[in-house]
């Protein structure tokens, strides 16, 4: 698995950590999404070294869960198109 990493670009100077969370994603991890206000997040596979879209996954992240950021991974069909994250109270 790989890292989707949250940074604190200002935190060493502050006396806080560079890197604010470390949430496990699928990889190859290529295409990021948000929805509008960055609580929710997606991350999808793509080729990697390969020249076909070889897996499915998608791991969807929500950075405000009440026990810290929470990750969950699901499997769609090989080769769509990429995700759009829409807004709203329950927008995963």
């Amino acid at each position: 698995a790989g890292e989707l990493l949250l940074l604190d670009p200002y935190g060493p100077d502050a006396g806080r950590p560079l890197v604010r969370r470390r949430i496990p994603v699928a990889v190859p991890a290529e295409h990021l999404a948000a929805d509008p206000t960055g609580r929710h997040l997606t991350v999808t596979t793509g080729l990697g070294r390969n020249e076909e879209a070889w897996t499915g996954l998608l791991t969807a992240v929500d950075l405000d869960a009440p026990d810290g950021a929470v990750a969950v991974r699901v499997r769609g069909r090989t080769g769509e198109p990429g995700v759009t994250v829409l807004g709203g109270p329950t927008p995963l």
